[in-house]
């Protein structure tokens, strides 16, 4: 059952060996840890833990889109990490892992109510640059949305014609605005999902 299928932080880990330093696989590693922590206990209506989904949007970059970004790893661990807990917070996200994962996680939260979370401008407060993290965020949100895609048989509260909806309207329209590779891979895939369950 694909709902049961998770990545160990062993197989993560292994995934990155000899492609980002020890001090990333250890900021990973530690991200691993505190969404497990969170989500110890937790699980959805489908009995299957939480985390669970958490890891499997960490599998979709490292493993299908051959992506080796710290800061967007950690982020994909984490992209849940502020939905129905108040332990963790922003302060606490920047401290252990950076002020670009904060505002990472931050414009993902954003994104549940508001679709111009891709245009906002990261500013850094150490040098001053500022960047727009779009293709990064938009990676987060659609490896997040082919995730619950493909778990749609085995989630029965992810109604498919509301999913189907946000897709066609939301994510699609973006995505083909993109030119970036793995933003054009996470599309097709979305396409092949929502026709599964279309035909």
């Amino acid at each position: 059952m694909y709902n049961n299928k998770y990545y160990s932080l062993e197989k993560i880990t292994d995934f990155l060996k000899g492609k980002i330093n020890c001090l990333e696989v250890n900021k990973i590693s530690a991200a691993y840890e505190m969404m497990q922590e969170v989500y110890e206990n937790r699980c959805g209506q489908d009995g299957i833990p939480y985390f669970n989904h958490s890891t499997r949007v960490c599998g979709i970059l490292i493993d299908e889109l051959n992506l080796y970004d710290t800061d967007v790893i950690i982020s994909a661990l984490l992209h849940d990490i502020y939905d129905n807990q108040d332990t963790i917070s922003e302060e606490i996200i920047d401290y252990n892992f950076g002020a670009y994962v904060a505002f990472l996680l931050e414009l993902l939260k954003m994104q549940k109510e508001n679709t111009d979370f891709m245009f906002m401008q990261y500013i850094d407060k150490k040098t001053n640059e500022s960047k727009f993290p779009g293709d990064d965020v938009l990676i987060l949100a659609l490896a997040e949305q082919l995730e619950k895609m493909r778990s749609l048989d085995n989630t029965p509260q992810f109604r498919p014609h509301i999913k189907l909806k946000q897709i066609d309207d939301i994510f699609l329209p973006i995505a083909k605005m993109s030119d970036n590779v793995r933003i054009a891979y996470l599309k097709n895939q979305l396409v092949k999902e929502k026709n599964k369950i279309v035909d």
